[in-house]
């Protein structure tokens, strides 16, 4: 009997000016927002189709393939860039499996791939599509997880990455995150949080109140040495999340600074950190 290993699902992204774009969730949640989605097909981990995908520059168009011969043609050709190994199919029907169809959309210049039966009679009698024939098998979707594909919109999308941030502080510090990061045209109504690039909660020293989406924290007469900082916005459907670096001086004359000690800053922050010194100039280091 053939292991089938399931893999991951691959999502239909598109919209109604003819984009298509298939991905799995993890990267679909870097695309723009407002996309349809929709369950395209489930791959197989144990699959003995290794498929490559290439993005085609002169139309942004992604090109999967397993063959031998397509692969040595699209390495050689200079509108093509290989993007690396992505999910795996089978190469005949297995338990449990559906044929996986490619087309070409002759008007918009996009491939599109289609496990669907009602979808696959509906392209193949359409006159802007060209079929070109079955590419492999994959897992049949579960209808219950294509439902809730379907009725997924995310409202995150990274319209801006952070700036390295250098600051300057008297000893307490704070600056607020921007959701308008994450959404371009502000549809982004999810939750910030901040953390150590790791996962980890941030150093003793920086702290993130999600309510304000404030960072703030203190810097003793050293200073803070670069500390990268990961972002992570969650709008109940997907997460994304982007990194910046902060790092900061102490302006405090020495005498000044030695009146500090770290208990009176972290009890000044925890009191209320939109009252908490300092100043910061953000500047782009990256």
């Amino acid at each position: 009997m053939v292991s089938k290993v399931y893999n991951e699902m691959l999502i239909q992204y598109s919209d109604d000016s003819g984009f298509v774009h298939y991905a799995n969730e993890t990267e679909g949640s870097t695309l723009q927002t407002g996309l349809t989605q929709k369950a395209a097909f489930e791959g197989f981990e144990s699959g003995n189709l290794q498929f490559v995908r290439f993005l085609n520059t002169a139309t942004n168009d992604h090109v999967f393939t397993s063959d031998v011969g397509e692969l040595n043609a699209l390495r050689s050709n200079s509108d093509f860039v290989e993007e690396g190994n992505v999910f795996r199919l089978f190469e005949s029907a297995v338990d449990g499996s559906q044929a996986v169809h490619r087309f070409f959309n002759t008007e918009t210049g996009f491939h599109h791939f289609s496990a669907d039966a009602s979808e696959i009679a509906s392209l193949e009698t359409s006159s802007s599509y060209s079929s070109e024939g079955i590419v492999g098998y994959g897992g049949v979707v579960d209808v219950r997880e294509a439902a809730q594909i379907a009725g997924n919109t995310t409202t995150i999308g990274l319209a801006q990455s952070f700036e390295n941030v250098s600051l300057v502080s008297d000893g307490a510090f704070n600056f607020s995150l921007n959701k308008s990061n994450f959404s371009s045209d502000g549809s982004f109504n999810g939750s910030l949080n901040a953390m150590s690039v790791t996962g980890e909660e941030l150093p003793e020293y920086l702290n993130f109140n999600e309510s304000s989406g404030q960072i703030f924290g203190y810097t003793l007469k050293e200073g803070i040495g670069e500390t990268a900082i990961l972002v992570l916005a969650d709008d109940g459907v997907s997460q994304l999340s982007t990194n910046f670096v902060i790092s900061a001086s102490d302006d405090n004359l020495k005498a000044e600074a030695d009146q500090y000690t770290e208990k009176s800053l972290v009890a000044t922050m925890s009191v209320d950190s939109n009252s908490v010194g300092g100043s910061f100039s953000p500047t782009n280091t990256g």
